[in-house]
């Protein structure tokens, strides 16, 4: 068991030039003190007592100021929400401002990036339709063929119609 500890310790004194951190980087001095002497009161407890100061000021000069009536303890509500409301109001109106300055600059910069994606859809389109017209003329040449053929039999018809003497009538 103890050659275990030796081995430990002797591991973690050596420090080869491989090592990114050593254990002293990782574990500081301070880690090992105490939760006690740790410094909670300054950063804890001081600023918790003044902000109770504070309200208790403010409580303090409330009731020495009177309490006022019904009316002037709405009004003063009415003003901390409108307070609100327009700090709310104000933020999405610069949201809402950002967003309109961002889509200008945008639109000066969009046709510069997508002219060449642009170029890549009309080839593409030009492509496809030219094999739409390919694939599709086999049909249109037979079906034209056919539409040409049903109306020479029907002029032939009414020519042999007329010869025979009979009228549209």
């Amino acid at each position: 068991m103890e050659t275990i500890q030796r081995a430990t310790i002797a591991l973690m004194q050596d420090k080869t030039s491989s090592s990114v951190a050593t254990f002293e980087d990782l574990y500081p001095e301070d880690v090992s003190r105490p939760a006690e002497k740790r410094d909670y009161w300054v950063w804890i407890y001081l600023p918790t007592l003044v902000g109770i100061l504070v309200l208790v000021g403010i409580a303090f000069l409330i009731f020495r100021a009177g309490f006022g009536s019904v009316s002037v303890w709405a009004d003063t509500s009415l003003i901390f929400m409108l307070l609100l409301a327009i700090i709310l109001g104000l933020v999405l109106v610069v949201l809402f401002g950002s967003m309109v300055y961002g889509i200008v600059k945008l639109i000066a910069i969009i046709p510069v990036w997508f002219t060449s994606i642009r170029i890549v859809f009309w080839q593409a389109e030009n492509t496809v339709q030219q094999a739409g017209d390919i694939v599709v003329r086999p049909f249109t040449v037979m079906k034209s063929s056919w539409a040409a053929l049903q109306e020479s039999y029907g002029w032939l018809v009414s020519i042999a119609r007329i010869f025979k003497g009979e009228t549209h009538d």
